[in-house]
C-alpha cells in the first residue's frame, strides 16, 4: 500500500513538473516547482503517514527539481550572469525555506 501510494503522488507531481516546464516554463517553471513542492511538503506533514509519503515524498519528491535549478544557475554562469544566477538560487531556496516555515506545524 505504502509503495502504491508513494508512486501515485510521484505520477502527481510528474504531471505538475511537466506542465510547470511548459507553462511558464524556464527559470520560472522551475522555481514555482520547487516552491510549491515545498508547501506539498509542508502541508503533508499534517497527514497521517500513509498520506504524508504519497504527498511528501511521491508529489513533493518529483514536483521538485533541484537538478534543473543547478543546470539553470551554471548556464547563467557561464552566460557571465552571476547577479541573476545568484538571486536566482537565493531567492528558490529562501521561498522555499519560508513556504515551509508558514505550513509546518509548530
Amino acid at each position: 500500500m505504502l509503495i502504491a501510494a508513494v508512486a501515485s503522488g510521484a505520477f502527481l507531481g510528474g504531471v505538475g513538473r511537466y506542465l510547470l516546464s511548459r507553462r511558464p516554463g524556464g527559470w520560472q517553471g522551475t522555481g514555482i516547482a520547487n516552491v510549491l513542492a515545498c508547501a506539498v511538503l509542508g502541508l503533508s506533514l499534517y497527514l497521517g503517514d500513509l498520506g504524508a509519503a504519497a504527498w511528501g515524498a511521491g508529489v513533493a519528491g518529483a514536483l521538485s527539481t533541484w537538478s534543473t535549478v543547478a543546470s539553470e544557475v551554471g548556464a547563467a554562469m557561464k552566460a557571465r550572469r552571476t547577479p541573476r544566477a545568484a538571486a536566482y538560487l537565493g531567492l528558490t531556496l529562501c521561498m522555499g525555506c519560508a513556504v515551509l516555515w508558514m505550513i509546518s506545524p509548530r
